[in-house]
């Protein structure tokens, strides 16, 4: 309903151009994913506090710094939704 009104109001989403990532920058990302995946889950099993909401906060500015870079693709939050919803019922 939002992309609609902003399509009448001639407003932009404000989506980064999409573009993709050369061969070398997927493979480097590839081998970084594990371990930021482990810092990730350490951080939240740990819980919230002093060192994993750093750890949490520096990892969202990476991504979101990727996306708007256009090193990353971003994924629309109803695409997402509906892949977990079929994945769990």
């Amino acid at each position: 309903m939002a992309k609609e009104q902003k399509r009448k109001k001639g407003l932009s989403s404000g989506r980064a151009q999409r573009m993709k990532l050369s061969a070398e920058e997927s493979l480097k990302r590839m081998e970084e994913f594990p371990k930021r995946k482990e810092r990730f889950i350490a951080a939240v099993r740990s819980g919230v506090g002093v060192g994993s909401e750093e750890a949490l906060q520096e990892e969202i500015a990476r991504r979101v710094d990727d996306i708007r870079g256009g090193q990353a693709v971003g994924r629309p939050i109803e695409e997402v939704l509906a892949e977990l919803r079929e994945r769990y019922p």
